[in-house]
């Protein structure tokens, strides 16, 4: 299954232009949405963002394309390896021979556009503060979708007509 559509709505113009940069035949890479993985895949987009010593990769493309060239390049390095190191604790990693059914993982498109899609997430995290009726007064409280219990305190302070979709406190 292809899925360069489904990269297509993620990456961004900058991206875009980054990628047809590395394409033999340069041109709009839209047009050509199957294309895209296959550029992603490249060992040259790899060096497009991680070759320059000192340039901060997330500074030459959106983090959902840095991830999607980092889930790639780990994909294509698992084939030539015979085991990989697992960390279980400080300065101590044990090795793991288990390569195969990383490689049968990662070697579904969706998988890799997923973990992109995952990784690039966590780089874009919803916070703020609202006002709640305490029995002093207003308070400000602040929430951060990485603090779940916050966001159940928050839940149950949402007005019964506005919590559709919100997941039931218990």
């Amino acid at each position: 299954m292809m899925v360069g559509g489904l990269y297509l709505e993620h990456l961004s113009d900058a991206d875009l232009a980054r990628l047809a940069a590395l394409a033999e035949h340069a041109g709009d890479v839209r047009s050509d949405p199957e294309r895209l993985e296959a550029l992603i895949d490249s060992p040259a987009a790899y060096r497009m963002l991680f070759a320059a010593p000192g340039r901060d990769p997330l500074l030459q493309g959106s983090p959902f394309l840095v991830f999607a060239v980092l889930v790639h390049r780990v994909v294509r390095d698992l084939g030539h390896v015979s085991f990989v190191e697992e960390w279980v604790g400080p300065r101590l990693r044990v090795p793991v021979f288990d390569t195969a059914s990383l490689r049968d993982f990662g070697a579904d498109p969706l998988r890799r556009f997923f973990l992109a899609q995952l990784l690039a997430s966590y780089t874009n995290v919803a916070s703020g503060s609202t006002l709640v009726r305490t029995s002093r007064g207003w308070r400000r409280r602040r929430f951060s979708e990485l603090d779940p219990m916050r966001l159940i305190e928050l839940a149950e302070v949402v007005p019964e007509a506005e919590r559709r979709g919100l997941p039931t406190p218990r």
